[in-house]
């Protein structure tokens, strides 16, 4: 049977845009740091910091598919 893992994020104000609908703040620290995790998408990987590198690396390496938007 396939898993489902759901995650959103949101700012404790709670919205999660800026006025200028822009959401960069939430989604920073996935490319905010000096360790790459790479995806199994060949064009997709993050930049997160050493704390956070084994943490996101053992999230997505069961992933078959990333789903993302925000409307």
């Amino acid at each position: 049977m396939a898993q489902v893992l759901t995650h959103m994020c949101m700012s404790l104000d709670g919205f999660v845009a800026q006025p200028d609908d822009n959401p960069a703040e939430l989604f920073e620290w996935y490319w905010g740091g000096e360790v790459v995790v790479r995806s199994a998408q060949e064009n997709m990987s993050f930049s997160v910091d050493a704390a956070s590198a084994p943490m996101l690396a053992e999230l997505i390496s069961g992933c078959g598919a990333i789903v993302a938007g925000r409307r």
